[in-house]
Parts: C-alpha cells; sequence; structure tokens
C-alpha cells in the first residue's frame, strides 16, 4: 500500500540534505542537486531576464535561496518569493530593485483571473483600478530600460485584447487621482484634488475626459456597483 505522507517526507528529507550538502561525492545526489538547481534557474531567469544579466553572482544567489527553503507551494509565485529574498538579503540598488518589481508585476498581472469590463464613463460613476492594472511611483525610468535618475509615475496593465502588458507614463496630478479611487464618485475625487491642487476643476475635467474614457474601454477602471 502507498504511503504518500512517508514517501513525502523521504522525498523532503532527501531535498534538505541535498542542499545542505553541495558538496558530494556521491554522483545520484550530485545529479539530484544539480536537477534541482537547473529547475529553479530556468524558473527565476524566465521571470527575470534583465535582472539577471544585471546581478552579480547570480547562480550563487540562486543557491543560496534554494537553501532558504522557499515556503510557496505555486511554481509562479516562486519568483516574488526570491524578489523578497534578494531584497533581504542584498543590498541591491534601488534601480535594480525596482527592475524586479517590474518583471515580476508581469507574471502577477498574467495570473490575475479578472475578466475584463468596459464600464461606461460618466464623472459621476465611482470605480476602482482593474486587477489587471497597477500604479507605481518609480525612481528611475526602469520600464525602458533607463538607469539615469528620473522620477515616474507609472500605468501598469494587460491589454485585455493582447494580454500583453503595457506601460503608461502618468501626469503626477493623475497618479494622485488614481491612488486615491475610492468609495466616492470620480466627480467628488476630482474636485478634492483639484482644490489639493489648487487648479480648476472644470479645466482639469476637460484635460481629462478623453484620458478617463479610454481607461474604462480598456477596463483599467472598473465601475463599483
Amino acid at each position: 500500500m502507498i504511503n504518500i505522507d512517508r514517501d513525502r517526507k523521504i522525498q523532503r528529507d532527501f531535498f534538505n540534505k541535498s542542499i545542505k550538502n553541495r558538496k558530494t561525492d556521491n554522483s545520484q545526489e550530485l545529479l539530484y542537486q544539480e536537477l534541482i538547481f537547473y529547475r529553479f534557474n530556468e524558473i527565476l531567469s524566465n521571470a527575470y531576464p534583465v535582472s539577471k544579466t544585471l546581478i552579480k553572482n547570480w547562480n550563487k544567489k540562486v543557491e543560496k535561496f534554494i537553501k532558504s527553503r522557499p515556503k510557496t507551494p505555486l511554481i509562479w509565485k516562486m519568483p516574488s518569493e526570491f524578489k523578497s529574498f534578494l531584497n533581504k538579503k542584498y543590498r541591491l540598488k534601488k534601480s535594480i530593485k525596482e527592475l524586479l518589481w517590474i518583471e515580476w508585476i508581469e507574471i502577477e498581472l498574467m495570473m490575475n483571473k479578472e475578466k475584463s469590463k468596459n464600464s461606461n464613463f460618466s464623472f459621476n460613476n465611482k470605480y476602482r483600478l482593474s486587477k489587471k492594472a497597477k500604479i507605481k511611483k518609480l525612481n528611475y525610468p526602469i520600464h525602458k530600460q533607463e538607469f539615469q535618475k528620473k522620477l515616474t509615475y507609472l500605468l501598469i496593465y494587460e491589454d485585455s485584447s493582447t494580454f500583453e502588458t503595457k506601460w503608461v507614463e502618468l501626469s503626477y496630478f493623475l497618479y494622485q487621482l488614481l491612488k486615491s479611487l475610492n468609495k466616492k464618485s470620480l466627480n467628488e475625487i476630482l474636485n478634492s484634488k483639484c482644490l489639493e491642487f489648487n487648479i480648476d476643476t472644470k479645466e482639469t475635467k476637460e484635460l481629462l475626459k478623453d484620458t478617463l474614457k479610454s481607461l474604462c474601454n480598456e477596463s483599467i477602471l472598473i465601475q463599483r456597483r
């Protein structure tokens, strides 16, 4: 009779022994180590193709990550855990941290199961940001692989028709507006922001109307019910 718990324990113990004892003369154990490293490295390299070329001693960092015993049972979430591991254990440049975030967020958006919902646009409606979209303040325009410091406000989203990840640079005002979306109407939020920025509300509405309508059509802004 198959004992699943026993077999899992044997497999786990062998895995733990293998990653602890990197230098071994046992050919089977060495092969198993190489297979473990290959699989981990393949997943992480595919997730972070650009970051890999910029992070020194990548292979050693992957090995140390394996030895830390990643907790997630989901393969697609492993890159997120690796990103957290790197940020915690190493003093990475801010530009590299932001690059890791950009590369990871593409996976997160792709794996999100929220269905596209086209929303009618009206300043009287209440909206939220789609789970297929993120806004982010960056210190570097890293989405363009530029490493000169320049404050950038970014909208990252998955295109509902092509399923490709796209980036749009936002004005500071629009970034703040999207960041402030809540259970109030867009009209209320916009009025409050215009007062805060000391700008004309009517003129701002005219300037933003087409952009906001486009965000609704792209299923980036979702109407609250």
